[in-house]
């Protein structure tokens, strides 16, 4: 009907400056319009009631100053709009009814002010809010009833002002009793339950996940903040990190690859190969090749191979043989035949192995644990010895560790808080069993004689 200044228009009812519009009813100043209502001074607009300023904006009733809209009612000065009733400078917003000023708002009711909210009924003015009903004013604050004014707040029916609270019915002021509950009494998969949980691109959990570990990093210190820390990983990213620890740099603590790697299942090191890759884009064998060497390197990527028969069937012909094959590959030559031994401790079942040394020792006459002190020394002994102990008495093992950890003088923190976080969820009470049976002493007592302020607190919440 009117077409002025423009280089394509079609089906228009009023077209002005544009370079192309199509079936629209007014058009004006735009690159791109079709089969809008009202489109202006926008770079894409398809489909639109009214759209205004916009990059691109598609399906919506009103969009204007708009990078990306797409099926909005109302969008407007927004970097990236979807799917929402209503959002207005927000930097991403998407399946929200009203979000406004935000960075990232996503699935929520209302979320205004906020850096990160998703799947919230009403979040404003946060730093992090998600799944709760009503969140205003905090750092953090997750699957809450209500959460107003608190630096962290999880899983509360009510929590205001609170440095730390989680799985609280009422919590106020700065307690840190309710974090240090929740992070001693969830498991790995219920710390992690809500990220995985909400419906968000995995690339923004991510995100969440690390913006949450530099709160954590910034608010706590000392080994308080390292445990923290290393609860917020699954035990195979814990893990992962400790190896790729242990190697970085000069030198290598070869005592954190032989507890680590001597210690775990076939699925637990295939799942800390995988988190290790993920996590440093390097593979763990290669650099485990890389920073050991000799015998210790043999035995350590035997293991890496995940290949150990974890059945229940125990043969004692082959544990007579594996026995003779040990003897003679140690006291029963010159020198020590450390392939032999890879052979048997790497990759038999732990109740194999038990067989085997009973059969050594009706054999010999010598405890296997004797031969191999005999026989090795330094970092391949520990590994061998490491390997022995875990087939017979594995809880037994780590209640050493953890009594040598705070034996004497000083304490060694970064053993008692690796070995206390990667066993809570697998064998931790036992362990509390086989350390008072070892040393007529309770383990939480110890703990508690030896660690201080919060770091002992969270420490014997996870005992406990």
């Amino acid at each position: 009907m009117f077409s002025a200044g423009c280089m394509f228009s079609a089906g228009c009812m009023f077209s002005a400056g544009c370079r192309f519009s199509a079936g629209c009813m007014f058009s004006a100043g735009c690159m791109f319009s079709a089969g809008c209502m009202f489109s202006a001074g926008c770079m894409f607009s398809a489909g639109c009631r009214f759209s205004a300023g916009y990059m691109f904006s598609a399906g919506c009733m009103f969009s204007a100053g708009y990078m990306f809209s797409a099926g909005c009612m109302f969008s407007a000065g927004c970097r990236f709009s979807a799917g929402c009733r209503f959002s207005a400078g927000c930097r991403f917003s998407a399946g929200c009814m009203f979000s406004a000023g935000c960075r990232f708002s996503a699935g929520c009711m209302f979320s205004a002010g906020c850096r990160f909210s998703a799947g919230c009924m009403f979040s404003a003015g946060c730093r992090f809010s998600a799944g709760c009903m009503f969140s205003a004013e905090c750092m953090f604050s997750a699957g809450c009833m209500f959460s107003a004014g608190c630096r962290f707040s999880a899983g509360c029916m009510f929590s205001a002002g609170c440095m730390f609270s989680a799985g609280c019915r009422l919590a106020e002021f700065m307690s840190t009793a309710p974090f240090l509950s929740t992070m001693s009494t969830c498991n790995g998969a219920s710390r992690h339950l809500p990220l995985s949980s909400w419906a968000i691109p995995s690339r923004s959990l991510t995100v969440f996940h690390q913006e949450l570990e530099e709160v954590l990093e910034s608010e706590l210190s000392g080994n308080f903040k390292k445990t923290a820390l290393a609860l917020l990983d699954r035990p195979s990213e814990y893990a992962a990190r400790q190896l790729q620890k242990a190697m970085k740099g000069l030198g290598t603590d070869e005592s954190v690859l032989i507890e680590v790697l001597c210690t775990r299942t076939n699925k637990e090191i295939i799942a800390i190969k995988e988190d290790y890759q993920r996590l440093f884009d390097r593979s763990l064998e290669s650099d485990v090749k890389g920073d050991t060497s000799g015998n210790l390197k043999k035995i350590l990527v035997s293991l890496l191979q995940a290949n150990r028969n974890e059945g229940d069937d125990v043969d004692k012909d082959l544990a007579g043989q594996d026995a003779k094959d040990l003897y003679d590959a140690g006291e029963g030559r010159w020198g020590t035949d450390e392939l032999a031994f890879n052979e048997v401790l790497a990759k038999r079942s732990y109740k194999q192995l038990r067989a085997t040394f009973q059969a050594y020792q009706i054999l010999i006459g010598k405890d296997i644990e004797e031969a191999i002190e005999e026989e090795t020394s330094g970092d391949l002994q520990k590994a061998y010895l490491t390997l022995v102990r875990c087939a017979q008495d594995c809880e037994g093992y780590f209640a050493e560790r953890l009594y040598k950890s705070m034996k004497g003088a000083g304490t060694d923190e970064e053993t008692l808080i690796r070995i206390i976080v990667t066993r809570a969820e697998v064998d931790l009470q036992g362990i509390k069993a086989k350390f008072q049976e070892k040393y007529q002493k309770s383990l939480s007592d110890m703990v508690h004689s030896d660690t201080s302020g919060d770091f002992r607190k969270l420490l014997v919440a996870l005992l406990h």
